[in-house]
């Protein structure tokens, strides 16, 4: 059984706009505090998806297959996280940062940090 692949445009433009605030809240925390919103769209967004597949598959075989299912979500989820975990190690252990300064609740541009004067870094 294979689920529906039809273009849903409502949905994308859910997505785009929990990715923007998500997007928005790491750039700045000042102007936009309560970016968590945005992961809150996405998980209701994934959790609308997931229903309308194990529904799909009730209705067609009568059954769910929980194995079947996680192993399609780990197929398609593991691939691009390990990629992206390996890029993040690799800048991390070439970044100057890395080793001496951690990043502050806020942003640079935003929050600076009256301790370290300004720039929103500190040292640890």
């Amino acid at each position: 059984m294979r689920a529906s692949t039809a273009f849903r445009g409502d949905i994308e433009g859910l997505r785009g706009v929990g990715l923007i605030v998500v997007v928005t809240a790491h750039i700045c925390v000042a102007v936009l505090p309560g970016g968590f919103v945005g992961v809150d769209l996405f998980f209701v967004i994934s959790g609308f998806l997931i229903t309308g597949i194990l529904v799909g598959e009730l209705a067609t075989t009568g059954r769910i297959d929980v194995l079947r299912f996680y192993s399609r979500r780990a197929k398609r989820i593991l691939p691009p996280a390990g990629a992206a975990s390996s890029v993040r190690r690799a800048a991390r252990t070439r970044s100057r940062w890395s080793a001496t300064r951690t990043p502050r609740r806020g942003c640079p541009p935003c929050a600076p940090s009256r301790r370290s004067g300004g720039g929103g870094w500190s040292r640890t």
